[in-house]
């Protein structure tokens, strides 16, 4: 699978975990690729990685009840004592 968006790539972001990703979503989903439920990521100074990713959930799952929300991880869990 290949970006379709050359801003992307200019922008040297990398998705190819992401393609991965939405590859897996399509088997393991309930419902397939009818599933209809909410869908979350998670991220850690990769915005732009992580909205490509949902663009691409958001195309493959038409059905999303609602838009993918995106969320920082924080400092939370990067910090260990």
């Amino acid at each position: 699978m290949k970006s379709h968006s050359e801003s992307y790539k200019a922008a040297g972001v990398d998705i190819t975990a992401g393609y991965k990703a939405v590859e897996l979503m399509k088997e393991h989903a309930e419902g397939g690729l009818e599933y209809s439920g909410k869908v979350f990521i998670c991220q850690s100074a990769c915005f732009e990685d992580a909205r490509k990713v949902a663009d691409m959930v958001e195309e493959a799952f038409p059905r999303l009840d609602g838009p993918v929300e995106i969320f920082p991880i924080g400092t939370t869990i990067g910090t260990s004592r």
